[in-house]
């Protein structure tokens, strides 16, 4: 990577942050993913440059007040399959890291159940495990929600019955929201036979 490289990539997302910021709404990020994209379809990984970027952004406290802004982290949803495995990891130690700064609880949403479906193994459930100590209730509640979705996408049945028993373990928590979304998880589980009834 050149530092050219990374200069255009900084310039690239940090120009879409001020237009979102603008625009009080990080709905602007869905033409310019869309687009980013559109430009890296065929390439067989994800831009180092763009990449590292994009994290700088992830940990900026202005995207973190941003209604919307699961919009930008869209992207390495879309695009995850090209990140290399050091760019896994760092995605992942990045999501930890900011999950429950967002103010827009969808966004934390978002990051939990992709956490739970594109980490499907044992790096996503100790992340899960460490993203469910956090004081924000908001987004403590949503750990359930991706420890569901890793119960559903792994096969390990090891992996799955780890997953199970830390959504169990959530049960009685000091937030009644909390408790909510750990609930609905385990009622989604049983409905779709992953659990029995206790």
């Amino acid at each position: 990577m050149s530092e050219e490289d990374l200069e255009d990539a900084t310039a690239r997302w940090n120009g879409a942050l001020q237009e979102a910021i603008a625009a009080k709404s990080g709905e602007v990020f869905t033409d310019i993913v869309f687009d980013f994209g559109v430009e890296i379809m065929n390439q067989l990984e994800f831009p180092t440059a763009e990449f590292d970027a994009l994290l700088a952004i992830l940990r900026d406290h202005r995207l973190h007040g941003l209604t919307g802004s699961r919009h930008l982290v869209a992207v390495f949803n879309f695009e995850f399959e090209t990140l290399t495995r050091d760019q896994e990891e760092r995605l992942l130690k990045t999501f930890e890291e900011v999950y429950a700064s967002f103010s827009d609880w969808e966004t934390s949403h978002y990051i939990a159940e992709m956490v739970g479906q594109r980490y499907a193994d044992g790096r996503g459930l100790d992340a899960l495990e460490r993203m469910r100590r956090t004081k924000n209730q908001v987004a403590r509640g949503f750990v359930a929600n991706g420890l569901e979705q890793l119960a559903r996408t792994n096969r390990d049945p090891l992996i799955v019955n780890r997953a199970m028993d830390q959504i169990l373990s959530m049960r009685g928590d000091i937030s009644e929201q909390v408790n909510a979304h750990v609930d609905e998880a385990i009622e989604r589980l049983i409905d779709r036979g992953a659990m029995g009834r206790a």
